[in-house]
């Protein structure tokens, strides 16, 4: 209960949440965590100028400049705050917490790369990214190109953050693991439920402002 109620007193930024949970660790996975922190961070560091300028949707989610950060820091938050709930009651989830973090964090990497103002100063998707099936592809490229250390459940998990869609439902056969359902919740948690947090006019779960604070 005490690990549960410390989640909620306050949201944390990306930065802090992925260095807590990348680079404290000590159960074997930390060199691979600690790689992988530093990744994430070139990640942010190389695109400044990018994350200033996304938005976490077109329309339906965190859709402001600087969206996709709030958007990023809101399904952590969910996470560490849901990792704690679903702990609390002794089952056993089968994935780490570190697990999730990193594939939230690279979930919706392609949007910094997605979108463009037209002429009439709205929103549009580059032709390119306009399918599901290359947005994950230009997600792996991002991988790839930064060397993000995947094992095979975050793979399942990374291809199925939005849910069994496009043919991967199967009656017979669950395409989801653990790992990947526990990230579904977290987005759909922040996309669906909580769209448009963090509030500028006063968000009752402390923690950082909006990446461009409409109020300044």
């Amino acid at each position: 209960m005490a690990t549960m109620m410390s989640a909620l007193e306050k949201r944390r930024s990306t930065h802090d949440i992925l260095e807590e949970y990348l680079m404290t660790g000590n159960d074997g996975h930390m060199r691979v965590d600690a790689l992988n922190y530093g990744r994430c961070l070139r990640f942010v560091m190389l695109n400044e100028d990018k994350i200033a300028a996304s938005r976490g949707s077109s329309h339906n989610h965190q859709a402001w400049l600087g969206g996709w950060s709030d958007h990023t820091d809101e399904v952590l938050n969910i996470a560490v705050l849901m990792y704690s709930a679903l702990a609390a009651t002794g089952r056993l989830l089968g994935f780490r917490l570190a697990d999730a973090i990193l594939v939230l964090f690279w979930h919706d990497a392609e949007k910094l790369f997605k979108y463009k103002i037209g002429p009439d100063g709205e929103v549009y998707v580059v032709p390119e990214l306009a399918e599901k099936a290359a947005q994950h592809e230009f997600r792996m490229r991002l991988l790839r190109e930064y060397q993000v250390e995947f094992t095979e459940e975050q793979l399942v998990a990374f291809a199925l953050v939005e849910g069994e869609n496009g043919g991967t439902y199967s009656r017979l056969k669950r395409g989801m693991n653990p790992l990947a359902a526990f990230c579904h919740i977290c987005d759909v948690a922040s996309s669906r439920i909580w769209f448009d947090y963090p509030d500028v006019s006063g968000d009752p779960w402390p923690g950082p402002d909006r990446f461009k604070d409409e109020k300044k």
